[in-house]
């Protein structure tokens, strides 16, 4: 985790300011024009992997919208979508698949098993045209 001093103006957009910092917002201490924002670096902010049920989905990012990558709607190589929810669980973060929350990939690694599985991916019953731009 790090602390960055930034303008109480910059959290009105706060999509924008982790893509800045390449880093997701924990929490900010306004102090007047300034703010005291505490931030944690990310690899990459295109996707994260959501637990929940002991059970990891991944979803993917663009903007302030989320896709949820799940077996009823998308078509997928489930081995390397599996590596990659384990990977970002329990290697980058140290995690465990019981243990709900957001886990964001912290390796170059990560990202590029991610770009292997987005190649994989196909939504069921449509074109692949309905797959999420992340850019």
């Amino acid at each position: 985790m790090r602390k960055i001093t930034v303008r109480t103006e910059e959290l009105a957009d706060i999509p924008a300011l982790e893509r800045k910092h390449q880093a997701k917002l924990l929490q900010a201490h306004i102090l007047g024009e300034e703010a005291i924002a505490e931030m944690v670096p990310v690899a990459s902010l295109e996707f994260f992997v959501d637990v929940w049920n002991c059970q990891g989905t991944l979803v993917l990012v663009n903007g302030e919208q989320e896709t949820w990558v799940t077996e009823d709607e998308w078509q997928y190589d489930p081995e390397l979508y599996g590596e990659l929810v384990e990977r970002v669980i329990y290697d980058d973060n140290d995690g465990a698949i019981n243990m709900s929350g957001r886990y964001y990939p912290q390796t170059e690694e990560s990202g590029e098993l991610f770009h292997k599985v987005l190649v994989s991916m196909e939504k069921k019953g449509g074109e692949s045209d309905d797959l999420p731009d992340t850019a």
